[in-house]
């Protein structure tokens, strides 16, 4: 088995990528790309964290290689966008935060070029994935599809609730391919599920998937306990919400966590 590793704390992200298992050739080895979300760079075991269990992670850092240094966009859709055109966000002129789908976010987006990171990997033989948070446009020719991901399940928007799959405006945000997705479940638990099945269907050719978890952005859910995101029509900052813990961001953090691990242990999150 080749393993590559990269892991990129990213002001409030967390970027690991990890080519893994069983490529047909060792010039072109399978890729897993792992984005937390809201994440601190002192949440993670091996970056210091006293609290935060994160044995997964912990181990593609112990193994691979920890990156300390780094620069990055600060925030959500601008660091997206740079990270799969290759390009400076500001030429796409993606500088902050896409807004909900009905205000006036929703005819923005960034252009398909056919030359983004999955695109290229997809024309030199690899099968592509999205799976997780995407925040880079609604309308269809912005879509990861037109991005050059083969497949796509997940969330348009730059949040959702982790139960009821919903945006900040109350809308249904998860999605299979250009297809609304309804299906029950913790969304780190569904991403994690889908992820294992991708590389379970894809072991024996070259893939590239990438795994956008939306923890730990708020709200902020615990695993297990099913919920309805407070003031689901217009989400509350975590910072206006009295009843939310360092506990529950803990378990958070540690479910996806757990869903890194999901593949390498045979696990189903």
């Amino acid at each position: 088995m080749r393993m590559v590793l990269a892991a990129l704390a990213a002001g409030t992200m967390i970027l690991l990528h990890a080519g893994v298992a069983r490529a047909q050739s060792p010039d072109r080895p399978n890729v897993v790309l792992i984005i937390t979300d809201d994440v601190g760079y002192g949440d993670i075991g091996s970056y210091g964290a006293p609290d935060i269990k994160t044995p997964n992670i912990d181990s593609l850092a112990r193994n691979g290689t920890r990156l300390t240094d780094f620069y990055a966009a600060p925030n959500c859709s601008p660091t997206r966008a740079a990270l799969i055109s290759g390009r400076y966000q500001q030429r796409s002129r993606i500088e902050s935060p896409l807004g909900a789908a009905r205000g006036p976010a929703g005819e923005l987006g960034l252009p398909a070029t056919g030359r983004s990171l999955p695109q290229l990997l997809k024309n030199s033989g690899y099968r592509t994935a999205l799976i997780g948070k995407w925040h880079l446009g609604y309308k269809k020719e912005f879509s990861p599809l037109a991005h050059g991901f083969d497949y796509f399940f997940g969330f348009k928007s730059g949040l959702i609730d982790y139960y009821q799959h919903t945006d900040q405006s109350g809308d249904h945000d998860l999605f299979e391919n250009e297809a609304p997705a309804h299906v029950k479940g913790y969304s780190t638990d569904l991403f994690t599920e889908r992820s294992v099945k991708f590389i379970e269907e894809n072991a024996g050719r070259p893939f590239f998937l990438e795994v956008a978890f939306n923890a730990a952005h708020w709200p902020f859910q615990v695993p297990d306990h099913p919920s309805v995101a407070p003031n689901n029509a217009r989400f509350v900052q975590p910072q206006d919400d009295p009843t939310n813990t360092r506990k529950d961001y803990v378990a958070i953090v540690e479910r996806a966590d757990r869903g890194v691990g999901g593949w390498a242990q045979g696990q189903r999150s």
